[in-house]
């Protein structure tokens, strides 16, 4: 559904980037609310969260594509651990706020 030729985007191009993954986010939940929640439905939803972690522009944006990985591998009794510890290091990452964005603001300071 992505690969239309258009060419990706580009490190100076950020915010068309967040766009891109939001869009590719919204089309992942759009998969699990049209579908019955089965192991299929989860495959479905794995290549639009691939395309929004390919992309780390925005950090929020970011952090919501890998709660949604967290979300998705939690289902699965082998990847159960690593979705765990995906999300402590998640809330490690909010807790500190050593996000670049905050990072960018505190040294502007």
């Amino acid at each position: 559904a992505f690969d239309d030729g258009a060419a990706p985007a580009r490190g100076g191009d950020d915010a068309r980037a967040a766009l891109e993954s939001c869009v590719a986010l919204a089309l992942c939940l759009d998969v699990a609310n049209a579908n019955p929640a089965d192991g299929l439905t989860t495959e479905e939803m794995r290549p639009y969260v691939a395309h929004a972690l390919a992309r780390p522009g925005d950090w929020l944006v970011h952090a919501a594509a890998l709660f949604q990985r967290a979300t998705l591998e939690s289902a699965s009794a082998y990847s159960a651990d690593r979705a765990a510890l995906q999300l402590e290091a998640l809330a490690a990452a909010h807790a500190t706020s050593s996000t670049p964005d905050a990072a960018a603001a505190a040294a502007r300071r």
